[in-house]
């Protein structure tokens, strides 16, 4: 140790003395590390300041140094990996990296901007990660875009009553049938067409001997009590099977009864009318 050191006289930059070495508790230097000095290594806490960029301290220029299953400083609890991929503490929910969440190329806690990162790809003009929207960026075929493939319900290219670009029908129905194209389009609602009338029906079979029986394709099982009791007539005399055009105009019901029946269906009891299984049915 010099002299002048010896009496007091120290040669001080910042914190530290050029002759002796000393540090003292003064004139920091905070500019590398807001944490740390760079002169002697004092530390401090919870100094640098990321309210501009939540990664990048603005005044030292540090990047945000976060451990996984660490500690918060905040509150000292553990920090975690959230299914978005958020870095975050698992009491205080600070979040330690940038939110693009609500902007692909602007965080919502920092307004840090970044360029290029919006997702078109299913929509030209709703990013699919973050919904911004912007205006006018379909490339229209007719009804089609050609870049996102996304339709519109005009400019449609009309073969018949199918748009030969999007698939759209557009037919001329009169009681479910088109008079163009004849097909048939029916709207069943509870297994029956509002607007003919026409049971929507499927094909079941016995699992025994597969014989096929047609019923409505949302048919709720009933029992010959229950069918009697709906339809006012007895089902006496007549076998219990699943076949529908036994119950006929003339033998104990009518038409009607039958297309009720054929909603309805029957259920345990009724037999299959050429191997008499019960009750073993495959759709």
């Amino acid at each position: 140790m010099n002299l002048k050191c010896t009496l007091g006289f120290h040669t001080w930059d910042g914190c530290t003395c050029t002759g002796c070495g000393k540090v003292r508790d003064e004139q920091h230097d905070w500019s590398k590390d807001c944490e740390k000095c760079s002169k002697c290594g004092k530390t401090r806490e919870n100094q640098h300041e990321y309210t501009k960029d939540c990664e990048e301290c603005s005044k030292c220029g540090k990047t945000l140094q976060v451990e996984i299953g660490g500690v918060c400083k905040t509150c000292g609890n553990r920090i975690i990996v959230s299914w978005d991929k958020k870095i975050y503490c698992i009491r205080c929910h600070i979040n330690f990296k940038h939110d693009w969440s609500k902007d692909c190329e602007k965080c919502s806690k920092c307004d840090k901007a970044r360029e290029n990162q919006h997702d078109w790809s299913i929509d030209c003009e709703i990013c699919c990660k973050c919904g911004k929207t912007r205006e006018n960026q379909h490339n229209w075929s007719g009804c089609k875009c050609l870049i996102c493939a996304k339709t519109r319900d005009e400019h449609h290219d009309w073969n018949g009553c199918t748009c030969s670009k999007c698939g759209k029908e557009q037919h001329d129905l009169q009681y479910c049938k088109c008079t163009k194209c004849f097909k048939t389009k029916h709207r069943f609602i509870n297994n029956e067409c509002i607007n003919c009338g026409d049971v929507e029906q499927i094909t079941i079979y016995c699992k025994y001997c597969t014989t096929s029986y047609t019923l409505g394709k949302n048919a709720m099982c009933m029992s010959n009590n229950e069918l009697e009791s709906m339809l006012g007539i007895s089902f006496a005399g007549f076998k219990q099977s699943l076949i529908i055009t036994k119950i006929s105009e003339g033998a104990g019901g009518s038409k009607e009864d039958a297309r009720t029946i054929l909603k309805l269906a029957p259920s345990i009891g009724w037999e299959c009318d050429k191997c008499k299984g019960h009750n073993k049915w495959n759709r």
